[in-house]
């Protein structure tokens, strides 16, 4: 397996476990933006998931490589060294282009300064099935493999 095609694999894994760190690059996070009352519009706005990225990084790599173990069959060294072949393939990337789209993520971006930014966006892989006659919960899952349970609260502005 080549780094360049690591993408799609460590998406799955920021999605199943809500955060990510990526060796001498930087910490993704889902980030949940709580429901909100739309006054004007007498509706309750369902939450909304984002991801935020942060130059910080999480030492504790074990568990994205034991994912990644599973993912692919490979050794524990092979896999350092592809985490750090995507790193070195990223960071060069961002700073040759000044913008890289990771499809499912973002857009990751350079600020004058050099800082890498993300534009988050949600992906549309993402299946929701709605549960319940009336649809007011969603099951969420990529590639059938669960992420979790949203509320559809829209419809309290009813009552």
């Amino acid at each position: 397996m080549q780094a360049s095609q690591l993408s799609g694999i460590l998406y799955k894994y920021l999605i199943l476990n809500g955060s990510m760190s990526i060796p001498d690059f930087g910490s993704f996070e889902v980030y949940t933006h709580h429901a909100l009352n739309d006054f004007p519009s007498q509706k309750l706005l369902p939450p909304k998931q984002s991801i935020r990225f942060k130059k910080e990084i999480n030492q504790n790599f074990a568990p994205l490589i034991n994912y990644l173990q599973t993912r692919i069959n490979a050794t524990e060294d092979h896999i350092v060294r592809l985490l750090s072949d995507f790193s070195d393939q990223l960071k060069k990337k961002i700073y040759t282009e000044e913008k890289v789209d990771w499809d499912g993520i973002g857009s990751l971006i350079t600020s004058p300064n050099g800082e890498i930014n993300i534009l988050s966006k949600l992906d549309p892989r993402i299946e929701q099935v709605s549960l319940g006659g009336l649809s007011t919960t969603s099951f969420i899952a990529i590639e059938g493999q669960p992420v979790g349970l949203v509320k559809n609260l829209s419809i309290l502005s009813k009552i």
